[in-house]
């Protein structure tokens, strides 16, 4: 009989090579599906994400040169060219040619995109101030940097970035704020002073550190710091006396000085306390630094506490009209991260844009030293001096002072429809100012509705003292008309010579800014003006009929018609009507 065959060593044998290249092919899919996953979540600005599947893919397969790849690919796609010169000089490894020749068309774009090339020490700074970002956990996605001039930079879009799309994360370490001066030794004792009010405390602490920073050459923030402006010659506070000509007549002067007073207490406020800082920094560097950083200071609600912070990346991004913007800021508790994200669709090389507010150039220019080309609104800007020739000055003046939600500066704007609130605001802190009556009894009377007003604690225009008769608001008007003329005749130029002036050229960008001011101060006299020559006509009729009669005749009913209807028309006239 045969003895039964032992099949069992070539069952086995088939087994093992099935499996075996069962496994392969699983591998090979496996590996595919990681690598396309990793590609995805790096097109989607997922880095940190795409690296643990990165991580999984090498500790797997033990393949490093295709990891690398991945990573070389997708910064040639979004033109991260900072972070692809390091491979060029690597002797370690052995970049495809492809490779190569992509990053070297990089390289020759960037230097035509920006001031400087590659290899000046202007842009080498930059440059590594963004290495310095990534190191420490900030996340850029989808944008590049690009220097436009010294001291002058922006971001733009590297890829179309989608609505709600995360663009930049800078975790909290990386930014300063109040916190960072309150725990040195100085910044505890200016605390328990209350050197500074609660608003101001945000501001001035931060700049406070970041001065001394300058000082510290071991500086944790020294690549950020190398970076920010360390000049300030464009801004209208240190103008030359030729420069300031330009401003002539312009009530940017006065409000420049009322700034420039401010700080300067600020600054001998910090002497009292720190009798040293003063040999540290100058007044001069005092006040650069105060008007640079404070264009660069971000609100958030950050750990349930109300903060202003400094972030770096963040701060290089310029501000454009609200319609225009595309990127607004946020800060997440939950991960202690300042985020950028889209609010729009952004197309690839667009720039970036934040919206530093509904305002006009006058606040654009003295507050950051900039101006719009095409500005929501253009304003006159009239500052109430409470002297003696106001009646109960100290006592308007001290209600003013003690209410957050006054201001002793009142605008009028050019446009009427969008800022018709605004403009009453100026004429009601008129009456305020030329109210011959106790000014307790005025201001009560409206300071329980106005509290009503969801927004009463963090608005200036919150509360509006309505007119009390006829006669008084015919006198406020006259008065605000005697100051509009007298006004418009100190300029030295005429609207239509500032147009044409506005084409000339080469001008510097701090003289377009100045005939920009002047420009917008004067249509908005034109309009205010205008507006009160056509109101005085009402209020010049015997009765209120006559007025409304005279109103109603109007064929076109003007975009101030708010005013005339609900202030005007319904006040107690001279006579019964």
């Amino acid at each position: 009989m045969e003895a039964p065959k032992d099949i069992s060593k070539k069952e086995e044998t088939v087994d093992s090579v099935a499996l075996e290249k069962d496994l392969e092919l699983n591998s090979k899919s496996l590996k595919e599906l990681i690598k396309q996953r990793s590609k995805l979540l790096l097109t989607k600005g997922l880095m940190k994400e795409s690296f643990k599947a990165l991580d999984v893919m090498e500790r797997m397969f033990g393949n490093v040169e295709e990891r690398r790849d991945i990573y070389i690919e997708y910064l040639i796609s979004l033109q991260q060219v900072d972070d692809l010169i390091p491979y060029l000089s690597r002797t370690d490894i052995t970049l495809k040619p492809e490779y190569i020749v992509q990053i070297k068309e990089l390289m020759a774009r960037h230097d035509k995109e920006n001031k400087f090339s590659l290899t000046d020490p202007e842009m080498v700074k930059h440059i590594e101030f963004t290495r310095w970002v990534k190191e420490n956990g900030g996340e850029i996605r989808k944008t590049k940097m690009l220097v436009y001039a010294k001291d002058y930079r922006g971001l733009h879009a590297t890829a179309n970035i989608e609505d709600g799309e995360e663009i930049v994360t800078i975790p909290y370490k990386l930014a300063v704020s109040s916190v960072n001066f309150e725990n040195t030794e100085i910044g505890k004792k200016m605390t328990e002073q209350k050197t500074f009010n609660e608003k101001w405390t945000l501001f001035m602490y931060p700049i406070i550190f970041i001065m001394d920073e300058l000082l510290n050459p071991k500086s944790f923030y020294q690549k950020w710091i190398d970076v920010i402006p360390h000049e300030c010659t464009e801004h209208p506070m240190f103008f030359s006396p030729e420069e300031e000509k330009w401003l002539a007549g312009s009530s940017a002067l006065d409000q420049l000085q009322i700034d420039k007073r401010l700080v300067e207490s600020f600054y001998r406020k910090i002497e009292k306390v720190d009798p040293s800082f003063a040999k540290r920094h100058t007044m001069k560097r005092f006040l650069e630094y105060y008007f640079l950083l404070c264009s660069r200071f971000f609100g958030v609600h950050a750990n349930n506490d109300k903060l202003t912070l400094l972030v770096p990346y963040a701060d290089l991004i310029n501000t454009g009209n609200t319609e225009d913007r595309n990127a607004s800021w946020d800060f997440n508790s939950d991960t202690q991260e300042f985020q950028i994200k889209a609010v729009k669709p952004i197309k690839r090389d667009e720039v970036i844009q934040f919206s530093y507010g509904h305002n006009s150039n006058f606040t654009y220019f003295t507050y950051y030293g900039i101006t719009l080309e095409y500005p929501e609104y253009d304003s006159f800007c009239y500052i109430l001096k409470f002297n003696e020739s106001v009646a109960h000055h100290k006592l308007k003046a001290e209600l003013i002072n003690q209410d957050l939600t006054m201001s002793k500066k009142t605008k009028f704007f050019h446009d009427f429809e969008k800022r018709m609130h605004s403009n009453r605001s100026f004429i009601s802190k008129c009456r305020y100012y030329w109210y011959e009556g106790d000014p307790t009894l005025l201001y009560t009377s409206v300071r329980p509705e106005a509290e009503k007003s969801p927004n009463f604690k963090r608005t200036k225009r919150s509360i509006l003292f309505k007119p009390t008769t006829a006669s008084f608001e015919e006198k406020v008007l006259n008065n605000i008309l005697k100051i509009a003329k007298e006004s418009i005749t100190r300029y030295t130029s005429t609207v239509e010579e500032d147009e044409k002036a506005l084409k000339s050229p080469g001008l510097p960008y701090h003289h377009i800014c100045s005939i920009r001011i002047v420009l917008g101060e004067k249509k908005s006299l034109r309009a205010l003006i205008d507006m009160i020559e056509n109101v005085l006509k009402l209020l010049n009729h015997e009765t209120k009929n006559q007025a409304r009669k005279h109103y109603a005749s109007w064929k076109r009913k003007p975009i101030y018609k708010e005013y005339i209807e609900e202030d005007i028309l319904s006040l107690d006239w001279k006579q019964p009507s």
